[in-house]
């Protein structure tokens, strides 16, 4: 099983933007991520 976290960046250099990632829940290991304006899965397709 996988979950997202999502994170507004707090670095000016990255204003307005987020960290979205995808992390496998028995292993704790990412198997995605990406920067994104908002959090929507319309982005990830």
């Amino acid at each position: 099983m996988w979950h997202v976290d999502w994170h507004e960046i707090k670095d000016p250099r990255w204003k307005g933007l987020g960290l979205i990632v995808y992390e496998d829940d028995s292993f704790r290991f990412v198997v995605g991520h990406g920067v994104y304006p908002i959090p929507t899965s319309q982005l990830m397709c």
